[in-house]
């Protein structure tokens, strides 16, 4: 998840004197996937998951899968 964070300071370092609203984009884009990862969460575990009974893996395929639905634009 630190991808769409490094992404955005990246594309931020690139244009002149915007160094300060860089780490500004960064901390919104932190705060999108920080709060999609939590509603896909709230999601997930309210789906009623057997969590003694589901691998982890199946799980994470789960809340990928439900993560995109809280991402702007479907992301």
């Amino acid at each position: 998840m630190n991808s769409g964070k490094s992404i955005a300071s990246g594309i931020a370092k690139m244009v002149p004197g915007v160094g300060t609203s860089g780490s500004l984009i960064s901390v919104e884009v932190g705060m999108v996937i920080t709060g999609a990862l939590g509603y896909a969460y709230i999601e997930l575990m309210e789906g009623q998951v057997d969590l003694s009974s589901t691998a982890p893996e199946a799980l994470t395929v789960l809340l990928v899968g439900l993560l995109s639905n809280f991402l702007p634009n479907g992301q």
